[in-house]
């Protein structure tokens, strides 16, 4: 998993648009930057209009639009970077659920489990499978979606592999195939109008796939 890269240290306000020199000079903490990044996007309906990534989080965070693209070179960029922390917790949460089980089969279908359940919350479904592909276009979104998922998904095909649970086969074609369906569920149960049901639908559709892999 690829370690956290920092943002930025703290933003201080300053003056730099009319109105925003009037805000208190006092340091914002880059933690309550990604936070009301995080909900300007997942507000707005166009997360690549000017208030999706500008206005909407420097009211609420009280910053100059200086001080926030101090640390982004773009809107777009500023997008990437939510989304990627919005992938990285998505990743933290699979890995923890993996932890807790003790045998290959069981720690797969802890991760497959989690990582769908996560489809259903509002911060993943609207920003990283609704938002992040038209934002940042499908082949960006899709190699970050890559880079975050592949490798769990590699490490559990050869623990399963060693443990005799599935028959050997190409681990990068398997693992590779594997993702793809599991990025087609997650982006059926977000576009679904019954979530749930399109949530438990996937998860039955996804463990017969592994089941036909012993």
């Amino acid at each position: 998993m690829r370690p956290r890269r920092p943002v930025g240290g703290d933003a201080s306000i300053g003056g730099g648009e009319r109105g925003d020199d009037l805000a208190p000079q006092i340091p914002v903490h880059q933690e309550a930057v990604n936070e009301h990044q995080h909900r300007a996007v997942l507000r707005a309906g166009d997360p690549v209009a000017d208030d999706a990534l500008g206005n909407p989080c420097r009211r609420e965070a009280r910053v100059t639009r200086g001080a926030l693209y101090h640390h982004f070179r773009s809107k777009q960029e500023l997008f990437e970077a939510v989304f990627e922390e919005v992938e990285l917790g998505v990743v933290d949460k699979v890995v923890a659920a993996v932890a807790t089980q003790s045998d290959p089969w069981s720690q797969a279908m802890a991760g497959i489990d989690t990582y769908l359940d996560l489809c259903l919350e509002p911060r993943t479904q609207e920003l990283a499978l609704r938002q992040a592909p038209i934002a940042l276009g499908w082949t960006r979104w899709r190699e970050i979606e890559e880079r975050h998922a592949l490798g769990l998904i590699r490490a559990q095909v050869e623990s399963l592999t060693a443990a005799g649970l599935i028959r050997r086969r190409s681990t990068g074609m398997l693992s590779g195939i594997l993702f793809g369906a599991l990025i087609e569920a997650a982006l059926a149960i977000a576009a679904a109008d019954d979530r749930s049901q399109a949530r438990q639908e996937a998860g039955e559709i996804i463990r017969s796939l592994a089941e036909a892999l012993r």
